[in-house]
């Protein structure tokens, strides 16, 4: 009898813990979107994010429109962050702001303007107009 509870109780502990651990392995590969607002000018801008922005760790799929202005992002939670999405196209030399947050600038306000300033990459065929 007492082997039979033994048994009892330590299959019920194995079930919670079996419940329990994939619970969290699911909730490590969570997909997420984000949008990133992100200055660019031309089709060399927007290539070469679409080079560079392929080789970010956790990125699963992301759309850069250059109409837009915009890179959606679709990437896994256990991995990155919009936070470091936005970190790399910077680190590209592009201004860059997650849609609907609060940029980094004095104002305080919601950051849905272009902000002045010249891009620190080198476009190579688009010399020819303003960044």
């Amino acid at each position: 009898m007492k082997n039979l509870r033994l048994l009892t109780v330590f299959m019920i502990a194995a079930f919670a813990m079996s419940t329990v651990s994939t619970a969290f392995a699911g909730a490590k590969k969570e997909k997420k979107t984000c949008t990133i607002e992100v200055e660019m000018d031309c089709g060399s801008c927007k290539k070469k994010i679409e080079d560079n922005f392929r080789f970010e760790k956790g990125v699963s799929k992301f759309d850069v429109s250059l109409e837009k202005q915009t890179v959606v992002v679709t990437y896994r939670a256990d991995k990155t962050t919009p936070e470091k999405l936005v970190k790399a196209l910077k680190d590209m030399g592009y201004k860059a702001n997650i849609k609907g947050k609060k940029c980094d600038h004095k104002h305080g306000k919601d950051c849905n303007h272009k902000h002045s300033g010249e891009h620190k990459h080198d476009h190579g065929s688009c010399k020819g107009h303003k960044h």
